[in-house]
This record gives structure tokens, C-alpha cells and sequence, in this order.
């Protein structure tokens, strides 16, 4: 039996939180600690956690210069507040640690001069295009157990060689609080905040997503050394095995994905409501699974347990917290009312707290856009109609004798003619007319078998949908997979997209009719069902070809293409 010190030493030299899957190296597939390198559209709230020497002048702090340097992660909770792990700020290094319980230095947290943010990055290629946020000051618990007094349940445990342990028990702690937030320099324009799950009830055996920039792979240090893998940020699905007051307990993820080196402070996600909420910050591997560790499952410090201590220290993270019960699948922001009233509250709560603001003393544009959206999506979109003469000059389009439905009224109708656990995978619009407010005549739905899925292949379902009834229901098909499934896609709000759809083609100066069947559409894909990214999109023929304005897999407005 060791000291539990010891035992801590050996635990936290695997620390954190990471995932990875598969990338393209040298034109083949690799499969690393198991996770998948993030989509474009997949970043969420995570960004990257940078702790610079003090000691050490940089020449120009930039992403680039900052990546050599020691680092976690971190998730956007407000704009101008990154939470993270307490264990990362903590300036005192394990190396100067015994197994006598004596230490060289007294643990201090890090200065926050010398932390900095990185928001945006997936791969390295990121790294020479984003900018680094400075951190005006760092807070963590005053009952957070600093290094290295950890103490946690063990157990019994046993040598494994090289020094290592393995344990009876996980080493969960009802008194280590490790967590920390960041409050920054200036607001974070390029990402949305993810809001904090305030009760965890339910979510126990259930899955989350573990996401990290921390190490891809346990083994093969010869991947690592490859110039062409260049991709930082992964994720994995993993359940949620055991909830604590304080923790919560993972098992491994997909093909033994999970958290590792540099992962500490990641995001544990979990959807609500069809809304994305954060569950856990990471905040070590647990000690009952045998060496090497990462991948095995991990311990995080419960969100819901220091909800109010967090909004206590930045109170400008309440204007992001929404009711969990309600919501739109696909904008995931609150009604018109509380956006407004979530304006004044934001304003106030960083007027108080003597909040940076912007160019010129203005609230940033990212949060007066968030505001702004806010009131305006989730149904206010029903108010006004497209179904006018200025769109429909033949009235072929929004023919009133022809029985239409929305997108999320097909999805509705299709589930009940599908295995339960079958996921929405695909989305082909109408192949006859769809009106302006994004009501089709028929739907083709193709639904993800998940049973018969296998890491390169699956069976798929297509569903048609007219009117208001099941027309039919096809024979499976085979589908190739490009990634492992995390989640099914939502269905988008097909009125609200083709509105945005078609006044963004508008603003290009062209003169939105519909004339012809297949004049207006829509598609919706998986992002695991093709080797590149594929844009859903709202389409509009014209006289000159097809404009396309595409859109993530939230509904949020990516790009357009024009002829």
C-alpha cells in the first residue's frame, strides 16, 4: 500500500480530458485515444487554455507563439468567462514533490498575466489565423484543495510496475472543487456561450460528450511526430456512470475514447431539450482501470454543484442561463420576452461589475446579435408569411388546396413508423413545390439504424412524408459512415430557414419568384455521412443557376454560394 500522495503523483501524471477519433494522415485513416477531431460546426463553447511562464517575454503573443507552452481547456459560460479546472492554475509543479508528502515550492495559482485564451481552433492551421484573449483575473473556490493535498477514495490498491496503481475505487472527493473560472480581457466574439446544466437529475446512464485539446493518442508517439496530422480539438461520446454531489463518474467512450493529457478544464456536454448545456469540467482519470489510463473514463467536477458560486463570482453569466425544459431545436435560444428582458440584465450585471466593453464604450456586436436573435427566433418567425404574390406571382407555390407540412411536422409523423432508436440522418426537401414559409408537399426523411451500424458502415431507413401522412416507408439501405455518430441531426425549423434563405439571396440584389417545382429547397445532412463537409442548405433556382445559402448542423448561417 502506497501513500495517497503517491498514488495522486501517478494519477495526475495522466491528467485531463481528451478524445480523438480519425484523421487523414498520409492518405490513410488513424484512429487515435479514440475520439473524432471536431467538425467546423462542432467547436461549441471550447477553447484552449494557455499558461505561459512567467519569466518568459514573448515577442508577440499570438497562437502560434503560445502553442509550445503548457495548456488545458476551457469552455465559454459567457462571453467574457471561460470555466476550466481549479488543478490547472495551480503554479506548483509535481516533479518537486516526494512520496514522503514533502514539496519544494508552495502551490500558488498561476498569475492571470500570464493565461490566454484561444477561441476557434480545430487544427493547427487555426493556430495561424486566431487571435489570443488575455485573462484579467483568475478565481477559484476558497474551499478549492490545492495541489498536492489532494484526497480522495482509493480503495485498496496494488502495483501494476513502472510504479504505477491500480485501485478498487475511482478516487472520487467530496472535497477537492475543481474548478476556476476565467475572467477575460475582452469578450469572445466568435463563439456562443454554452449555458450550465443547473440540476442533473436524469443524466445518470446517460451519454454526454467528452471534449478536449489535450493528447490524441497513448501509445504510438509516431502519429504524433506527423506533419500532416494537424488537428487539436476532439470529442467522444461517453456515459455518465456514477453522479456524486460534487462529481461525476465517465466510463470509456466509443472505441475506448476518453480524456487524457491536457484535457483538464474540458467540457462534459450534455443535451436537455434539445438544447446543449455544460455537465462537468474534467479533472482527472480515475484510478480502478489499469495503465495506460487515458480513454478508460475520467472523474468531472459537477457543473450543477457550483452553479451558484459561479454566478455568484461573474454575474453576467446568468443573462445565458435559459430554462431547460423549453426551447427551439434549432436556433436554442429563449422566447421573444426573455430575450429582452435577458438584455437588460446583461447590461446591468456588466455595468456593476465595471465589464470591459467594446470598440468605443458599445456593447459587442456577438452579444447584441445573440440578444437580438434571441427575440426574434423559436416561433416569431410564425408572424409574418412569404405565401404573398411578390414570391408566389402564379400562386403554384403556396396553393392552398394542396396539403403541406414543415420539416419538423414530417420528422414528427416519420417517427412513428421507425425503430425508436433510429436517428435522423438525412434531409431531401420537396421534390414538388416548397413555399417560401418552408411547408413542402412531401418530404423524403432518412433515418440512421443504429443496431446495424458497424465503425465504417450502417443501414439507413428513408421515410415519405405527404401532407400529413406516412406515404411510405422504403426498403434499408446501406450507407457508408465517415466518423462515428455522436447524435442524430435536429430537424431544422424549415420556415425559419427559408425566410433567412431567401431574404440573404435577396441581399445580393436578385429577385426571389417561385415559378417551377424545385424552384425552393432544402437538405440536411449527418455530418458523419460524407468525407467532407457538406453544407445543409437552402437552394433557389434562378434564371442564371442555384444559389445555395448554407447553414450548421444548429441552423446557424454559414455561407452563400451564388453562380
Amino acid at each position: 500500500m502506497q501513500s495517497a500522495l503517491t498514488i495522486l503523483m501517478v494519477m495526475v501524471a495522466l491528467f485531463c480530458a481528451d478524445v480523438a477519433r480519425a484523421d487523414l494522415i498520409e492518405a490513410r485513416t488513424e484512429y487515435i485515444v479514440n475520439g473524432d477531431p471536431v467538425a467546423r460546426d462542432g467547436l461549441r463553447g471550447t477553447v484552449r487554455v494557455t499558461l505561459v511562464d512567467p519569466d518568459v517575454a514573448l515577442e508577440e503573443v499570438t497562437p502560434i507563439a503560445l502553442h509550445p507552452f503548457f495548456s488545458c481547456t476551457g469552455v465559454l459560460i459567457a462571453p467574457s468567462v471561460v470555466a476550466t479546472a481549479a488543478h490547472c492554475l495551480d503554479d506548483c509543479a509535481w516533479e518537486s514533490c516526494t512520496s514522503s508528502d514533502e514539496c519544494d515550492c508552495e502551490p500558488e495559482l498561476w498569475p492571470a498575466q500570464s493565461i490566454f485564451i484561444t477561441p476557434g481552433v480545430r487544427g493547427i492551421d487555426d493556430l495561424r489565423r486566431a487571435e489570443a484573449v488575455a485573462v484579467r483575473e483568475a478565481i477559484v473556490p476558497e474551499d478549492y484543495e490545492r495541489f498536492p493535498n489532494w484526497r480522495a477514495d482509493f480503495g485498496e490498491c496494488e502495483p501494476y510496475g513502472n510504479g504505477a496503481l491500480v485501485c478498487t475505487e475511482p478516487g472520487l472527493s467530496s472535497s477537492i472543487n475543481d474548478v476556476a473560472l476565467l475572467l477575460l480581457a475582452e469578450p469572445i466574439e466568435i463563439l456562443f456561450p454554452v449555458q450550465l446544466l443547473s440540476d442533473a437529475e436524469g443524466i445518470e446512464g446517460t451519454y454526454g460528450v467528452a471534449t478536449g485539446y489535450g493528447e490524441r493518442t497513448v501509445d504510438d508517439t509516431e502519429l504524433l511526430d506527423q506533419d500532416e496530422y494537424d488537428s487539436l480539438l476532439h470529442e467522444t461520446m461517453t456515459m455518465i456512470e456514477l453522479l456524486t454531489e460534487h462529481e461525476i463518474l465517465t466510463d470509456a467512450g466509443e472505441n475506448q475514447g476518453g480524456v487524457c493529457d491536457g484535457d483538464s478544464g474540458g467540457p462534459l456536454y450534455v443535451e436537455r431539450g434539445g438544447r446543449l448545456f455544460v455537465a462537468g469540467i474534467a479533472s482527472r482519470l480515475r484510478t480502478d482501470r489499469a495503465p495506460p489510463r487515458c480513454g478508460k473514463g475520467s472523474i468531472y467536477t459537477s457543473i450543477p454543484a457550483h452553479v451558484p458560486w459561479i454566478e455568484e463570482q461573474a454575474p453576467e453569466v446568468a443573462a445565458f442561463q435559459f430554462d431547460e425544459g423549453s426551447g427551439c431545436s434549432v436556433s436554442r435560444k429563449p422566447s421573444p420576452s426573455t430575450g429582452l428582458w435577458l438584455a437588460g440584465l446583461l447590461i446591468l450585471s456588466l455595468r456593476m461589475r465595471g465589464w470591459p466593453t467594446a470598440r468605443g464604450g458599445a456593447i459587442p456586436v456577438a452579444i447584441l446579435g445573440f440578444l437580438a436573435a434571441s427575440s426574434s427566433s423559436c416561433g416569431s418567425s410564425d408572424e409574418l408569411s412569404f405565401c404573398t404574390e411578390r414570391y408566389d406571382p402564379l400562386g403554384v407555390a403556396c396553393d392552398p388546396n394542396v396539403e403541406r407540412t414543415d420539416l419538423q411536422t414530417a420528422d414528427s409523423l416519420a417517427r412513428s413508423r421507425i425503430p425508436e432508436d433510429a436517428w435522423l440522418w438525412e434531409v431531401r426537401g420537396p421534390s414538388s413545390h416548397l413555399d417560401p414559409d418552408g411547408e413542402g408537399a412531401d418530404w423524403t426523411l432518412t433515418y440512421l439504424l443504429r443496431g446495424e451500424a458497424d465503425p465504417a458502415s450502417g443501414k439507413a431507413l428513408p421515410v415519405r412524408v405527404r401532407g400529413h401522412r406516412v406515404d411510405e416507408v422504403l426498403e434499408p439501405l446501406n450507407v457508408q459512415l465517415f466518423c462515428i455518430p455522436m447524435r442524430p441531426i435536429e430537424p431544422f425549423d424549415s420556415r425559419r430557414i427559408m425566410q433567412d434563405a431567401i431574404r440573404r439571396i435577396e441581399d445580393t440584389g436578385v429577385v426571389v419568384q417561385i415559378i417551377e417545382a424545385g424552384d425552393l429547397g432544402l437538405v440536411q445532412n449527418h455530418r458523419c455521412a460524407s468525407p467532407s463537409l457538406r453544407l445543409n442548405a437552402a437552394t433557389y433556382r434562378a434564371a442564371g443557376g442555384f444559389y445555395s445559402v448554407g447553414y450548421d448542423e444548429h441552423g446557424e448561417f454559414l455561407e452563400i454560394r451564388t453562380p
